[in-house]
């Protein structure tokens, strides 16, 4: 981008397009439509970013601004731009108080884009239009980090850059002037690559201020219906990619974290594990498993999205040795710092099946509370149904063949349940989603005193065969129970398992049917995987965002030194310079010469300009003729006497050979014959 800006400037000094005085004089309609092209894409994001009412104030005042191309008498009232500056300095008032300093901050820098197009006539106001335009660019990364998004912010930073050569390069055509700008993006893109892979990775020189943001996905507490609302998102919520092999897709439990106090309406953390999670957050301090050497496990790499939570996944066991990544009692991945963007960590994860307890002694006092508001008739149940069982684990398997034979149904859209909710399930609607379940079993195990809690994360995920990665969506969203018995540690019991069987080999969509999967979503091209094309080209852009993730977005000073170990050995850091300065000085004459090659006809075709000026200051000196700002050079005959046909015929033939010179597709020797014979006649005019 800044190579662009400066060979702009270069090419502006270079072959003086344009006088001071023109560059202080009214800019042309080229110019505005790529400013106006390059607006409307960066003011889409801020206004996705709240903003909309600054944006709305940016479009009513560019609109303004219209009105003086469409009619040339047009002025404001002043009492109408007193008015004007009044709401915007409304806007930018209440947008401080009611959204924040961030906020507050773009509102400012759009309103003043607003006003500053109203009053946009010369080259000083397109040039601070443009460069608030390229901070704004840059701002909106910070919240849209796909390689879609980066695409189409780039392609606004380059329109907003052609509105410099536009005005550099008046008179041109739209077309010669987009050709131009390309030209330039094509000698600065590999200069960017190249600085972007070596340059070191300095840490940033201030922070941005920490705004209050909605948080995204799973939430830390539960209530029946919650994940079946959520299963109505095809957001992505994370990306696994396992080093070797993969567990089978029906062992892909991803746990996050779980949930112990019950109010017989929402399960919360309980405050011991709370304390854990302040621990994590103020000393960066978690637990560490022991003795975990000699089980079988599971390498991969999870790329989160951001959650603005801190909570992370990962298969039980899950550990990892990543700073900032810690563990928890309940065996839950948390990250020290909130997730405001997307975080990469690796983790490992041992395959056993009862798992240890770091804190045996509050065991029963954790996952025995039961709450105040009481469920008779769940509670007479589990007191007939204990009666009749032989063991703690012939119980368990009773109420869960209870779930499996009895009329159960599985359903993203559950009834309402009325208190108390837990019989209202059991004994009445008898439809729900995962979380009905869990809550259901974890209560029954607790009323015939066996330790139990809900644990939440989500379930399986989509293979992509073109990255051989698992994509998980937050319809995969899930909850499942744990018991503990003594002797045997925590067990995984999903009760869903029992009640829609179909819902742990395959995906929610095979499972509940494509009528009622995204039902209530926004539009979603998942929902329409049964076209073959339709699947293989969403997979493939999702590979493409997973991989500009991979090596872009996470290209961080760990992988930079690797890249170029990789790349020049294990030589000293001496060597290394050596070796990148001559990198960096054959680099600089592949740009050069490539800058030759493009721009090779520049200077001939750039002689015309100050042909053309010299030949019009002596119309203008000899004759008394100017031009004005609109008129072209053959449009001046039309205010010529029609008595001078020697004038006549001599610029006749000097405007016709500029128009050739400027917009014809002519050959380099053919432009130096015709500049000959362009001369002479303004010699003799």
């Amino acid at each position: 981008m800044f190579t662009c800006i400066g060979e702009i400037l270069k090419m502006y000094k270079q072959i003086q397009l344009a006088t001071h005085s023109e560059i202080n004089q009214a800019l042309s309609f080229n110019t505005y439509i790529f400013l106006l092209l390059a607006s409307s894409v960066v003011m889409t994001y801020q206004a996705m970013e709240n903003n909309f009412e600054a944006v709305a104030f940016f479009v009513f005042c560019a609109l303004i601004r219209s009105l003086y191309w469409l009619q040339s008498d047009f002025r404001l009232n002043q009492l109408f731009t007193y008015l004007i500056y009044a709401v915007s300095c409304f806007l930018i008032s209440t947008k401080f108080v009611s959204s924040g300093i961030l906020n507050g901050l773009f509102s400012l820098l759009i309103c003043l884009q607003a006003l500053t197009i109203i009053k946009l006539r010369h080259f000083r106001e397109l040039k601070t239009l443009v460069w608030v335009h390229l901070f704004l660019t840059a701002a909106s990364l910070l919240f849209y980090l796909q390689i879609q998004h980066a695409v189409l912010l780039l392609i606004s930073a380059i329109l907003a850059l052609a509105c410099l050569l536009a005005h550099f390069l008046a008179g041109e055509h739209f077309k010669q002037v987009l050709n131009q700008m390309l030209k330039l993006v094509l000698i600065a893109l590999p200069i960017g690559i190249v600085l972007f892979l070596v340059m070191p990775k300095l840490p940033p020189l201030w922070k941005m201020p920490k705004v209050q943001s909605q948080t995204r996905g799973l939430q830390d507490e539960l209530s029946l219906g919650d994940l079946a609302a959520l299963s109505q998102s095809s957001n992505l919520a994370f990306r696994a990619s396992f080093k070797d092999k993969a567990p089978e897709i029906n062992q892909l439990y991803w746990r996050s974290f779980t949930l112990q106090h019950f109010d017989g309406t929402t399960w919360r953390r309980n405050r011991y594990m709370e304390s854990w999670q302040a621990v994590a957050e103020k000393k960066r301090q978690g637990l560490k498993w022991n003795n975990l050497q000699d089980t079988d496990f599971f390498e991969y790499q999870i790329i989160t999205e951001a959650s603005f939570q801190h909570w992370l996944f990962g298969l039980d066991l899950a550990t990892s040795h990543q700073i900032g990544v810690l563990s928890l009692p309940d065996f839950g991945l948390y990250a020290a710092e909130p997730l405001t963007k997307r975080f990469q960590y690796s983790a490992k994860s041992y395959v056993i099946k009862n798992l240890p307890e770091y804190d045996t002694v509050n065991i029963d006092k954790l996952n025995l509370q039961l709450p105040s508001h009481k469920n008779p008739k769940t509670a007479e149940w589990v007191l007939n149904l204990q009666q009749n069982s032989n063991s703690d684990d012939d119980f368990i398997n009773k109420v869960l063949t209870h779930f499996n034979q009895q009329a159960f149904y599985y359903s993203l859209k559950p009834q309402q349940l009325t208190y108390p909710l837990i019989d209202d399930f059991m004994f009445n609607t008898r439809t729900g989603f995962c979380e009905h379940y869990a809550s259901a079993f974890t209560y029954i195990m607790r009323l015939a005193g066996i330790p139990a809690r809900v644990v939440v994360g989500y379930l399986g995920g989509e293979y992509n065969p073109a990255g051989d990665y698992y994509s998980v969506y937050q319809f995969d969203a899930h909850a499942w129970s744990e018991i503990w018995q003594a002797g045997k540690g925590w067990q995984r019991v999903d009760p869903t398992l029992y009640v829609a069987p179909q819902r742990i080999g395959v995906n929610l969509q095979h499972a509940v049917g494509n009528d009622e999967f995204l039902a209530e979503g926004d539009f979603s091209l998942i929902k329409y995987d049964q076209f073959v094309a339709v699947k293989t080209a969403r997979m493939l852009l999702a590979n493409l965002d997973y991989q500009w993730t991979r090596w872009v977005l996470n290209y961080d000073t760990k992988t930079q030194k690797n890249f170029l170990k990789q790349l020049f050995g294990d030589t000293n850091n001496m060597w290394q310079s050596i070796i990148l300065i001559a990198l960096f000085f054959i680099l600089f004459a592949m740009i050069s010469f490539f800058s030759w090659w493009l721009f090779r006809a520049k200077n001939s075709r750039s002689e015309i300009i100050k042909l053309q000026d010299l030949a019009l200051n002596k119309l203008n000196t000899h004759y008394g003729l100017a031009k004005e700002t609109q008129q072209t050079p053959t449009q001046l005959l039309a205010i010529m006497s029609s008595e001078d046909t020697e004038l006549i015929s001599r610029w006749q033939r000097i405007s016709l050979l500029i128009e050739e010179i400027r917009f014809s597709e002519l050959t380099e020797p053919a432009i130096k014959i015709k500049l000959k014979q362009l001369k002479v006649l303004i010699k003799n005019l």
